[in-house]
């Protein structure tokens, strides 16, 4: 991904050189000489120039706008920017569109891009006054500060669950056997056996409840004891 980056700033960088370079001369320098040629001669000139120009605008063109784009959505990916930095970006991708329509339309062939060609001066001044505009808004937005946005940590899980240096205890668990029960702990490596003796479940209680109530009701007479009475 970092190579991506690299190449992609690159492209950007050279693209706008061709861009901004190119609407630099053609305003300064080619513009004013050719407009002191005859007809036939500057409409020769203009011709070929814009032949061999119109492929460097295009590629420029191309270049920055997919260059653009990927840069702004990396950046808006990976940091946190001020709530300004979205809307001055948005003037400066405006602009830029409104530069491409410029340039495209001075190297067409249309009847429209003739018209725009008969005020050449006042077309290329536009464009490279919306190019420098771009360039000091560019500036700005270098300068913007940028936070590194934290990755989302995991939520912790329920279980816990054993790292280096702490092993987790899981509950003990407590078998019933005949001779009683048995509890079993677990602490690191070694298991750890608890005996307790079982519960007895005496009946004195009830054996006494069974005494109150037999001294309490008289007891049924035995034949032999009835045949003495009888005597």
């Amino acid at each position: 991904m970092q190579i991506v980056d690299l190449l992609m700033r690159w492209l950007h960088i050279l693209a706008a050189i061709t861009a901004v370079g190119g609407t630099l001369f053609m305003t300064v320098a080619l513009h004013p000489v050719v407009v002191t040629l005859d007809e036939a001669t500057r409409k020769t000139i203009q011709g070929q120039i814009r032949g061999r120009w119109a492929k460097f605008v295009h590629a420029a063109i191309l270049g920055l706008l997919v260059s653009g784009l990927y840069n702004f959505f990396m950046l808006v990916r990976n940091y946190q920017v001020p709530s300004w930095y979205h809307m001055l970006w948005g003037i400066k991708f405006l602009i830029a569109l409104l530069i491409f329509f410029i340039a495209s339309s001075l190297l067409g062939r249309s009847a429209r891009a003739e018209r725009m060609r008969a005020q050449a001066g006042f077309w290329l001044g536009m464009n490279l006054s919306l190019a420098i505009a771009v360039v000091l808004i560019s500036g700005v937005l270098r300068q913007a500060p940028r936070t590194p946005k934290v990755p989302a940590q995991p939520a912790p899980s329920a279980v816990p669950t054993a790292s280096l240096g702490s092993v987790a205890t899981p509950a003990p668990r407590i078998l019933s056997t005949a001779s009683g029960s048995i509890r079993l702990e677990r602490s690191h490596a070694f298991a750890v056996v608890r005996t307790r003796p079982p519960r007895l479940q005496t009946s004195s209680r009830r054996w006494k409840i069974d005494d109150v109530l037999s001294k309490s009701s008289p007891r049924p007479a035995t034949p032999w004891r009835a045949g003495w009475s009888n005597v």
